[in-house]
C-alpha cells in the first residue's frame, strides 16, 4: 500500500455499481493510498489512489442494492466523508441502443453528454400518467460541470485525430488472471436480433434462437471500441424488451439505459460514463459485462488526462456548492456582479443578505458558497469570517430545505466558536438556534428541543428576555414543541413570543408575523379551525405588505390558509388556493424544496375529497419518492407522505395497500416520534379504518379503543380528534351489530360537537346522521327519521339545496324511508339527489355513482326489476370506468347487478355476475370479508335456483365453516348459512342430512332470538318439514303445532307463513290417520287463504282439495263434494278445463257424487275427464289409466244397480 493522505485531499469521486466495474476501476490507479477514516454515519467502502494528478475515491454501491435511490444514498455518504469531492464518475457498464444514426456494438463506450433538451441523463421513469394513459416525462437533471464537458470536448477531439489512449489503458490493467473475460470476446459472439424477436428458452445462451432474425451489420475493421457520446437513460428497472427500448429511444433519443446515474446527477455534479455489455433486450446475458467494465474504466482514465489539477481545485462542488464553479456564473447570479476579491467580495455578501431577507435563497446560497470558497482560500478554517460565511450559507441551505448540508456546515462553525468564543457567546448561541432548526427541519425534533432549551437559557442569561435573539428562540422552540404534538406548549410559548416580538419590534417585523402564524397553526392543530383561519388572513395581509407575495413566509400563510379551508370542509377554496402557492413555490423555492413538497401533499388530500382520487394517489408516489431522496426514509413528513399515500389507496379502495402503507409509517413513527404522538396516533386510526373496511372490525374497534384513550391523555376529551376517535370507534361497534354501545359513543359525540361547533356544523350533521343510523339498526325508524330530516333541514338553510353536504343527509334519509319499507318515498329522494349530484359533481363523480346504485336499489324494492338492472348495468360500467374493475364500489355493483338479475329469474346470469364478484372480492379483500362471504352467500343461493344443489352445498359448507370462526356459533350470519346449508340438502331430497344442521340452528336461534323469532320459527319450519319428507309424521306434527300457535301470535292468523305452517300440521294428522284434527285446520286454512289471497289463487284452491280430500277418506262423501266444487269451478277459470289439477279436482268430485248416489252425474264426469286424459296425457299415462278403470268400474257398478232396483 502505498502512501496515505487526509480526507480533504481527494477531489475526484469515482462510483461503480458492481463488484465487476470495481475490480476495472482499481485496475487504473497509478497509485495506491492508504485508508482514511469516514464520518460515523457513511457505511461505504473505498479503494483510495492516483490516476494522473488526481486524487481519487472509488466506492461500489451495496450487493445486490442497485438504482437510483442506492447510488444517491452512496453519494450523499461520499460527500460526508470526502467534503472537497468537486465532481463524480458514474463508470460501469450498461445497455446499449443500436440504430440506424448509431451503430453501437457490445463492448462500445457511450458517454453522457448534454444535448437534444436533455442535460445528458434522462430518468425514463420519473413523470406523470396524463389523459389517455400516456406517460410523460417530467423533471430534469443538472448537468455535467464545464470542468469536465471542456475535458470532455478535448478527447473527443483527441480521439477523431487518432490521439486516444483507450486501447493503451485496457492492455496496460490486464493481467493474466484476468484475460479470459476482460478482453474483447469476438465478434461472433455479438450478436443483435431484431427488436419484436424475443430469446428462446430459459438457457443463458442464444444456441435455440432463430438465427435469421439477427440483424445484418457490415463487420467493424477492428475490435476497439468506439466512443458514442448523447443522452443515457436512467431508471429503477432493468430493460430487458427489444421493442421497449425502441420505443425509449425514439422518445428521449437515447443511446444507452442504466440504473443508477440519475440518483446522483442533482446531488453531485457527475458525468456519466457506460460499457456496452448487452442491448436490453431479452437476448441480454453476462458474456460481455467484464470487457465492457474495463473500457468504461480505460476511458475514464483518458478522460482525467485533461483535466488540470487546479480546475479540479478551483471548481466549485461538492458537500459546500452547487454551483458549476466560481469562473462560470448560472442563471441565479445576480445582475451587475462582479467577480473582484477587493470591494466584490463585500458586494456579494451584501447581495447575499439581501437575497435572503426576501427568501430568493437560490440566489443567496450561490453567492454564500462562492464567498465561503474565496475565504477558505485567503483565511484560516477558523477566522470569524469563514466562520461568519459558513453560518450564512447554512441558513441559505435551510431556507432551501437542504438540512443535511445544514447541520454538517453548523455543527462546524459551532465547533469552532465554542473553541474560540465560549458557549455563552451570542454567535455561539446563534449557531445553536440555526443547528436546532435544522435538526427540527431533519425530522430530529428531541434534539431540536434540547438545543433550543440550551440557546434559549444561554440567550436569557447573556443577552436578556426581551433581546430579538431570545424571543426568535421561544418562537423556535414552540415551532419544535408543535412538531412534537405538544400543541398547548407550542401555543403558550408562541403566545409569550409574540408578544414580546410586538412590543420590542412592533406588530410588522418579520419575526413578529412567524410568530403569529405560528399561533394559528396551534390553534388549528387544537382544532379551533375557524379562530386559525382568521388569524391565517391576518398574518397573509401583513405579509404580502411587508414581505410581498412571493416570500417563503408569505406563501408559507398561504398554504396554511388552505389547510384550514380543507379541516372547514372548503375543498374548492382549499384547491384553489394549494394550486395558486404551488405554482409561486415551485418557481421561487424550486421542486423539492420542503415547503413546495408540503403543498403538493396538502393539494393531493384535497384531491381525495373533490373526487380525484387516482390524481391524488400519483401525486401522493411523487411526493413520498422526493422527499425519501432529499429528507431520508425517516423524516416525519417522508411518514407523512406515507401516510397520505394510504389514505389515496383507501379513496381508491385499495385496502390492502393502505394497510401495508399505514404499517411502515407506523411503525417507523413509533420509533421516531414516540406512540403518542399526533402523527403516530393519526396512522393508526387510518391503519384501524383500512381494517373496517376490509371486515377485521375486531382488529379496528382494539387500534380504535388506544387511539381513543391516547388523545384524551395528549389532546384532552373535547379535542377535534378525540371526539374523531369516538366517532370512528362508533362506527366500528355498528359494523359488529353492537349498536347500543355505538349509540352511547355518538350521543356523546354528538352533545361535543354541538357544544363545540354548534348544531349547524359539518361535523354535528355527521354525527346526527350516524346516530340516525344506529337508530334505525336499533329499529328506532321514528327518531331516525327526525334526524334525518334535522340535519337536511340545517344543510338546506346553511349551503342550499345542490350542496354535496345537503345530498348526504337526504340519502341517508331515503335509506331510512327504504328500512321503513317506503320505497316510494325513498326512490323520489334519490331522484332528486342523483339529478343534483349529476350537475354539480358531474356524472363520472363517485357520489354521483353512489345515487345510482342506491335508485337501483330502490327500484328493485318496488319490483321495477326491469328498471332496477337496467340502472344497475350503467353504474357497474360507470364504476369500473371512474373507479376501476376491482374497486369494491365496482364489485358492489356487480354484486347488485347479479341481485337484480335472480329477481327476474335470470340465474344464469346471475351466477355470472356473483362469480365475477366473487372471484375479486377474494383477491382485493381477502377470503374473509364480509362482502366475500355474501357474495359466496349469493351464489350458492342461484345455484339452488338453477337446481345445482352439490356446487350450492360445497359453498354452503365453506360459508358456515368461516362464519364460525370469525363470527361465532351463535351470530346471525352464522345461522342464516347453517339453515341455507339445510335447505340446501332439503331440496336436493337429502332430508336426513338436512335435519342435524336444522336442529343445531334453532338451539342457537332459541338462545339467541328467543322461541317466536321469526327465523327460530321458519327453522322449525323446516326441520318439520324434512321430518315429514322422511316419514316422521309425528314428530313433524309435533313441531308443526309449535310453529303454527307461535306464529298465530306473532304474525296473526291469516299471514301466509302461519297458513303454510296450518297447512303441513294438517297434511301431517292426515299420514298420522288423524283426518278428523285436520279437518278444522283445513277448514280455516281455506277460509283464511280466501280472505288473505282470494278465492281463486292456487294456494287456496289447493286448501279445498285438501279439505275435500280429507272428508272424502273419513267416508264424509257429501262433505267433501262442496269443496271439490268449488275447487274445480275456480281450477276451470283459472287454469283452464284440460289442465290436470282440475281434471284431477274433478276426478275425485266425480268419485263423491257416485258415493253419494248421483251416478249419472258420476258417470258423465268420469268419462269427461276420461276423454281430455286421453288426449292430453295419452292412453298410458297413470292418470288417464286410472280414470279408465273408475269409469268402467262406475258404470258396472251403476248397470247391477239398475238391475238391482229392477229386481226390487
Amino acid at each position: 500500500m502505498g502512501i496515505t493522505l487526509t480526507n480533504d485531499d481527494y477531489r475526484v469521486g469515482w462510483i461503480c455499481a458492481l463488484p465487476t466495474e470495481l475490480t476495472a476501476a482499481t485496475a487504473m490507479l497509478d497509485e495506491h493510498h492508504g485508508e482514511l477514516s469516514q464520518d460515523s454515519s457513511d457505511d461505504n467502502s473505498y479503494t483510495l489512489g492516483r490516476i494522473g494528478q488526481h486524487n481519487v475515491v472509488i466506492t461500489c454501491l451495496p450487493a445486490g442494492h442497485m438504482g437510483n435511490n442506492s447510488s444517491a444514498m452512496v453519494a450523499a455518504q461520499m460527500k460526508r466523508s470526502f467534503k472537497f469531492i468537486r465532481f463524480g464518475l458514474m463508470v460501469g457498464i450498461g445497455g446499449g441502443v443500436p440504430s440506424s444514426g448509431n451503430d453501437i456494438r457490445l463492448g462500445d463506450v457511450v458517454v453522457s453528454k448534454p444535448g437534444n433538451g436533455s442535460a445528458g441523463v434522462v430518468q425514463y421513469d420519473f413523470g406523470k400518467t396524463e389523459k389517455g394513459g400516456k406517460f410523460k416525462q417530467t423533471g430534469s437533471l443538472n448537468a455535467p460541470p464545464n470542468v469536465l464537458l471542456n475535458a470532455l470536448s478535448k478527447l473527443q477531439s483527441e480521439h477523431q485525430r487518432g490521439n486516444g489512449r483507450l486501447t493503451q489503458y485496457l492492455s496496460a490493467m490486464i493481467t493474466e488472471s484476468m484475460k479470459p473475460k476482460f478482453t474483447y470476446q469476438g465478434a461472433e459472439y455479438d450478436q443483435l436480433f431484431e427488436a419484436d424477436y424475443d430469446h428462446v428458452g430459459s438457457g443463458i445462451t442464444c444456441e435455440k434462437c432463430d438465427r435469421n432474425r439477427l440483424v445484418m451489420r457490415h463487420v467493424r475493421d477492428s475490435s476497439e471500441p468506439v466512443v458514442h457520446y448523447g443522452t443515457i437513460a436512467s431508471g429503477n428497472q432493468v430493460i430487458k424488451h427489444g421493442g421497449t427500448r425502441d420505443e425509449m429511444s425514439r422518445e428521449h433519443g437515447v443511446l444507452c439505459f442504466e440504473m443508477e446515474a440519475a440518483g446522483l446527477m442533482n446531488d453531485i455534479p457527475c458525468l456519466v460514463i457506460r460499457g456496452i455489455c448487452d442491448y436490453a433486450d431479452s437476448h441480454k446475458n453476462k458474456r460481455w459485462q467484464e470487457y465492457a467494465a474495463a473500457t468504461a474504466a480505460a476511458y475514464t482514465k483518458d478522460l482525467l488526462r485533461f483535466i488540470a489539477r487546479e480546475q479540479v481545485l478551483n471548481a466549485v462542488g461538492g458537500q459546500n456548492s452547487q454551483t458549476k464553479g466560481v469562473a462560470s456564473l448560472d442563471e441565479n447570479a445576480p445582475k451587475g456582479w462582479k467577480r473582484r476579491e477587493d470591494e466584490g467580495l463585500m458586494s456579494m455578501i451584501d447581495n447575499a443578505n439581501i437575497y435572503s431577507e426576501q427568501g430568493q435563497f437560490r440566489k443567496a446560497v450561490y453567492l454564500h458558497e462562492i464567498v465561503l470558497e474565496l475565504r477558505r482560500r485567503t483565511l484560516h478554517k477558523g477566522h470569524p469570517d469563514t466562520l461568519e460565511s459558513m453560518k450564512s450559507l447554512a441558513n441559505g441551505y435551510y431556507g432551501l430545505g437542504q438540512f443535511r448540508k445544514a447541520i454538517d456546515l453548523h455543527s462546524e462553525v459551532l465547533k469552532e466558536q465554542k473553541r474560540v468564543l465560549g458557549e455563552e457567546h451570542p454567535d455561539t448561541l446563534r449557531s445553536f438556534h440555526g443547528l436546532a432548526n435544522s435538526y427540527c427541519g431533519l425530522g430530529h425534533f428531541e434534539d431540536s428541543v434540547n438545543l433550543h432549551k440550551k440557546a434559549l437559557e444561554g440567550q436569557k442569561k447573556t443577552l436578556g428576555e426581551e433581546h430579538s435573539d431570545t424571543l426568535r428562540s421561544f418562537h423556535s422552540l414552540a415551532n419544535s414543541y408543535h412538531c412534537l404534538g405538544r400543541f398547548k406548549e407550542a401555543a403558550h410559548l408562541q403566545g409569550a413570543a409574540l408578544e414580546g416580538q410586538k412590543r420590542v419590534l412592533g406588530r410588522d417585523h418579520p419575526d413578529t408575523l412567524r410568530s403569529f402564524h405560528g399561533l394559528a397553526n396551534s390553534y388549528c392543530s387544537l382544532g379551533r379551525f375557524t379562530e386559525a383561519v382568521r388569524q391565517y388572513k391576518k398574518v397573509l395581509k401583513e405579509q404580502e405588505r411587508v414581505l410581498g407575495e412571493e416570500h417563503p413566509d408569505t406563501l408559507r400563510s398561504s398554504h396554511s390558509l388552505a389547510n384550514g379551508f380543507y379541516y372547514l370542509d372548503r375543498y374548492k377554496e382549499a384547491a384553489q388556493l394549494y394550486k395558486k402557492v404551488l405554482r409561486k413555490q415551485e418557481m421561487i423555492l424550486g421542486e423539492e424544496h420542503p415547503d413546495t413538497l408540503k403543498s403538493i401533499y396538502r393539494r393531493a388530500n384535497n384531491y381525495c375529497f373533490l373526487g380525484r382520487s387516482k390524481k391524488a394517489l400519483q401525486l401522493h408516489e411523487d411526493v413520498l419518492k422526493t422527499w425519501k431522496r432529499v429528507l431520508g426514509k425517516e423524516h416525519p413528513d417522508t411518514l407523512l407522505s406515507i401516510y397520505g399515500l394510504a389514505g389515496s389507496y383507501i379513496w381508491l379502495g385499495q385496502y390492502r395497500d393502505a394497510v401495508t402503507f399505514c404499517e411502515e409509517a407506523l411503525e417507523t413513527q413509533k420509533m421516531v416520534l414516540g406512540e403518542e404522538h399526533p402523527d403516530t396516533l393519526n396512522s393508526m386510526c387510518r391503519l384501524a379504518y383500512s381494517h373496517c373496511k376490509l371486515g377485521q372490525f375486531k382488529k379496528a374497534v382494539k387500534l380504535q379503543k388506544k387511539v381513543l384513550e391516547a388523545r384524551k391523555k395528549v389532546l384532552g376529551e373535547e379535542h377535534p380528534d378525540t371526539i374523531d376517535s369516538m366517532y370512528r370507534l362508533a362506527n366500528s361497534y355498528c359494523q359488529l351489530d353492537q349498536f347500543r354501545e355505538a349509540v352511547e359513543l355518538q350521543e356523546k359525540v354528538l352533545a361535543a360537537r354541538k357544544k363545540m361547533l354548534g348544531e349547524e356544523h359539518s361535523d354535528t350533521l355527521d354525527s346526527m346522521c350516524q346516530l340516525a343510523h344506529s337508530y334505525c339498526k336499533l329499529e328506532q325508524f321514528k327518531e331516525a327519521v327526525e334526524l334525518y330530516k334535522k340535519a337536511l333541514e340545517a344543510r338546506e338553510k346553511a349551503l342550499g339545496e345542490e350542496h354535496p353536504d345537503v345530498l348526504e343527509p337526504m340519502n341517508s334519509l331515503a335509506n331510512s324511508h327504504s328500512r321503513l319499507a317506503q320505497y316510494k318515498e325513498a326512490v323520489e329522494l334519490w331522484t332528486k339527489v342523483l339529478e343534483v349530484r349529476k350537475r354539480v359533481l358531474g356524472e363520472g363523480h363517485p357520489d354521483t355513482l353512489d345515487s345510482m346504485y342506491s335508485l337501483s336499489n330502490g327500484l328493485h324494492s318496488l319490483n321495477r326489476f326491469e328498471e332496477a338492472v337496467k340502472l344497475h348495468r350503467e353504474t357497474l360500467e360507470a364504476r369500473e370506468r371512474v373507479l376501476g374493475r376491482e374497486h369494491p364500489d365496482t364489485l358492489l355493483s356487480m354484486h347488485r347487478l347479479a341481485c337484480a338479475y335472480n329477481d327476474l329469474s335470470r340465474f344464469e346470469d346471475a351466477v355470472k355476475h356473483y362469480k365475477g364478484a366473487l372471484e375479486a372480492r377474494r383477491k382485493i379483500l381477502g377470503e374473509e370479508h364480509s362482502d366475500t362471504l355474501l357474495s359466496l352467500s349469493s351464489l350458492a343461493d342461484s345455484y339452488c335456483k338453477l337446481s345445482q344443489y352439490e356446487e350450492a352445498i360445497q359453498l354452503y359448507k365453506e360459508l358456515v365453516e368461516m362464519r364460525k370462526r370469525l363470527l361465532g356459533e351463535e351470530h346471525a350470519d352464522t345461522l342464516s348459512s347453517m339453515s341455507a346449508l339445510a335447505n340446501a340438502h332439503y331440496n336436493q331430497g337429502l332430508y336426513q342430512e338436512a335435519v342435524e344442521p336444522y336442529e343445531r340452528v334453532i338451539e342457537a336461534q332459541k338462545k339467541a332470538l328467543g322461541e317466536e323469532n321469526p327465523d327460530t320459527l321458519t327453522s322449525m319450519y323446516w326441520l318439520a318439514t324434512s321430518r315429514y319428507n322422511l316419514g316422521q309424521y309425528k314428530e313433524a306434527a309435533e313441531t308443526y303445532e309449535r310453529v303454527v300457535e307461535a306464529r298465530k301470535r306473532a304474525l296473526g292468523e291469516e299471514h301466509n307463513d302461519t297458513l303454510l305452517s296450518m297447512d303441513w300440521l294438517a297434511s301431517s294428522y292426515c299420514y298420522l290417520n288423524r283426518q278428523e284434527e285436520a279437518v278444522p285446520v283445513y277448514k280455516r286454512l281455506m277460509e283464511g287463504r280466501k280472505r288473505s289471497l282470494g278465492e281463486e289463487h292456487t294456494d287456496t284452491l289447493s286448501s279445498m282439495s285438501s279439505l275435500a280430500n280429507t272428508h272424502y277418506n273419513l267416508g264424509q262423501f257429501q262433505e267433501a263434494v262442496e269443496p271439490y266444487e268449488g275447487a274445480v269451478e275456480a281450477q276451470k277459470k283459472l287454469l283452464g278445463e284440460e289442465h290436470p289439477d282440475t281434471l284431477t279436482s274433478m276426478y275425485f268430485l266425480a268419485n263423491s257424487y257416485y258415493n253419494t248416489h248421483r251416478f249419472k252425474v258420476s258417470i258423465k264426469m268420469h268419462r269427461k275427464v276420461l276423454e281430455v286424459r286421453r288426449r292430453v296425457l295419452g292412453e298410458e299415462h297413470p292418470d288417464t289409466v286410472l280414470s279408465t278403470n273408475s269409469a268402467a268400474h262406475k258404470s258396472v257398478g251403476f248397470t247391477k244397480f239398475l238391475h238391482f232396483v229392477h229386481v226390487i
